[in-house]
Parts: structure tokens; C-alpha cells; sequence
């Protein structure tokens, strides 16, 4: 609970030889955090990016590296910053792996609905994720694939319907909150759309293009493009000059050719390098260990059972087991 979180962040701290090192106490600590809900607190520690992995003076397991990114993924969507949430989540789903584990199932089904909200379609995978990961993946989240071509439709009713389908799907890996975000983005994106075709539009026509319906569809609309506005979504004006209000959209005015610009474009390419040289050496040293190695082996000889009724026989790219996963938080309102 809340009473743990400080002397968690203090021990971790002292514990871990760097900011970027991972230690088995982060995924104790951000776990914490979930449960508390005191997700603020737990950023000072996520904006760490984990670029060093030194198993011997930190005693750290893979599952460790899977859960601090699966929960800290879980924080950021919990503060709606999707897009460092999507980064959390990719991290998870293409950890090395030669077997697939259940954290990384579950990252994938969050990872969908993530995609969703962020960019309007499922996010591709990184080249690197293991096949068995991809192929599991694949087959054990048809409803969010499902769900995902839907939304990719723009057709608010097909999405609707597609939600009701997956409800207890839903419900049952707690993703009913984060699923309910979407019927709401998908009306936005429906807006993004209408800013390629149209330079002025009312509201009650941007209302009847987006499916939005009843006498208080155009001020619901006009909610909608207040928020995208100010949230740089959209670039557009409205004006009550005229009886049902009216919406004159705009181009972007940001030119992104200030030196300033540049000089953080160049910032973030050497960050990038260095990440990536980090992240070769970091792959090679989680996906040799012997841990990793014989935890994986041990699974597949002994054929542990799968939750939700799978076994090694229904899927052999499946791990069974969860390495101190848990399901929690998302109870429907929460993400919502």
C-alpha cells in the first residue's frame, strides 16, 4: 500500500548502482504504486530508461525486466500518456523469448487497445520479437484483432457491436476501462478525418459524420473539437456567428525548421544510438542467461500447465506459469 511506496523508492535507490540499472525491487515498487494508485509517484523512477542489466550484483530474474515494464506500462496508461505507455508495452512483447510468457500476452491485449487510442490501428511489432511471441500473440487475442479492425473502420456502430461481442472478454483480462476509451477516441479520429477532406464544417454536420446522435449531438461535437484542440489534435476555430456554429479548420502552424528544432532532432538521434547500441547488448545478455535459459527449458520438458484451460498442446510457443503476474486495477471504471 501507500505506506510501502517510500521506503520501496528509498531502498531502491540505494540498491540499484545506477538510475538505469534494473533491480528486482522495481517491479516490487511500481507494483505498489498501481495498487496505491499513486501513479505520480512512480515516475521519477519510469523516466529511467533500463539500459544496464548486471545479474550478479542485482539478483534480478527475465520476469523481472517483463513486469516493471508491463506495470509501468499500467502507470502511464492510468496518466494517459499513451505514448510512452505503447513504449513500455513494445518492450515487453519483444523481450527475447524462445517460449512465450502470459505477461507478454496480456502487454499484447493492452498494447492493442493502447494502439488504438494512440494512433487508430494496431501498432506492427518490432522485427526483432520473437516468432514464438508473434505467432502467440496472433492467436490467443482474436477478440482484440478483432476489435482493432472495427475501430479501424470508423464505423461507430461495427464498433459497438464489436464491444458488446467482447465485453466479457473484455471484463474477464481486465481491459474493460481501457476497451470503453476507444468508443469514445473513435469519434475523434472520425473528426481527424473529416480535417483532410473539409475546410468549414457546422456542428451538426461534423455531429452526422461522426455518428454522433440526438438533439445534443452538435454540442457534444463542439466538446469534442474544443478538447482536440487544446490538446493539439486539430488545428481549427469556431465561430456562433452563424446559427449551429461553425468550425473552419487549419493547417498545422508549427513549421519545425527553427534551429531549436533541429538541435533536439539531433539530441534524440544520439540518444537513439546510444539506446540502441545498449539494447544489442542488453539482448544478448538476458537471452544467454542461464536463468533465462533453463527457466524456459524447464517449461517446455515439464509441461506446465497453461491458464485459461491451454496446455503445451494447444499452443507450443506457450509458457505456462506467470512468474508473479496478477491481474488487478482495471475493474472497469478504472482507465476510463
Amino acid at each position: 500500500g501507500v505506506i510501502a511506496i517510500k521506503p520501496l523508492a528509498n531502498a531502491l535507490q540505494r540498491y540499484a548502482p545506477t538510475p538505469n540499472h534494473l533491480t528486482n525491487l522495481h517491479q516490487m515498487f511500481i507494483k505498489e504504486c498501481l495498487l496505491s494508485r499513486c501513479y505520480k509517484q512512480a515516475l521519477p523512477i519510469l523516466k529511467n530508461d533500463i539500459t544496464e542489466i548486471d545479474v550478479p550484483s542485482t539478483a534480478i530474474f527475465y520476469t523481472d525486466h517483463l513486469l516493471y515494464h508491463y506495470y509501468g506500462a499500467m502507470v502511464y496508461i492510468g496518466l494517459k500518456n499513451y505514448e510512452r505507455a505503447l513504449y513500455f508495452l513494445r518492450l515487453v512483447i519483444s523481450a527475447p523469448a524462445s517460449v512465450t510468457s502470459q505477461i507478454q500476452i496480456e502487454a499484447y491485449k493492452k498494447f492493442s487497445l493502447v494502439s488504438l487510442l494512440l494512433l487508430g490501428k494496431i501498432a506492427p511489432l518490432p522485427k526483432y520479437t520473437a516468432s514464438v511471441v508473434y505467432r502467440s500473440a496472433k492467436n490467443q487475442c482474436q477478440a482484440y484483432q478483432d476489435y482493432a479492425s472495427a475501430f479501424e473502420s470508423l464505423n461507430v456502430k461495427r464498433l459497438r457491436n464489436e464491444f458488446t461481442k467482447w465485453t466479457d472478454i473484455f471484463r474477464k483480462d481486465k481491459n474493460l476501462g481501457l476497451a470503453k476509451q476507444t468508443l469514445s477516441a473513435i469519434y475523434r479520429r472520425n473528426i481527424q478525418q473529416l480535417t483532410q477532406t473539409y475546410l468549414t464544417l457546422s456542428l451538426a454536420d461534423i455531429a452526422d459524420a461522426v455518428g454522433l446522435e440526438g438533439r445534443d449531438a452538435p454540442k457534444i461535437a463542439e466538446n469534442y473539437v474544443l478538447r482536440m484542440i487544446e490538446s493539439r489534435e486539430i488545428f481549427a476555430t469556431i465561430s456562433h456567428s452563424h446559427q449551429n456554429g461553425m468550425v473552419s479548420f487549419h493547417d498545422n502552424p508549427d513549421r519545425y525548421d527553427t534551429s531549436l528544432t533541429i538541435t533536439q532532432l539531433e539530441e534524440q538521434i544520439n540518444k537513439s544510438t546510444t539506446v540502441s547500441e545498449r539494447v544489442i547488448k542488453t539482448d544478448k545478455l538476458v537471452g544467454c542467461s542461464k536463468e533465462y535459459l533453463t527457466k524456459s527449458q524447464h517449461m517446455l520438458t515439464t509441461g506446465g500447465a497453461i491458464p485459461g484451460g491451454l496446455g503445451p498442446g494447444d499452443d507450443p510457443d506457450f509458457l505456462g506459469g506467470s512468474g508473479g503476474f496478477e491481474h488487478f486495477i482495471d475493474d472497469g471504471k478504472y482507465f476510463s
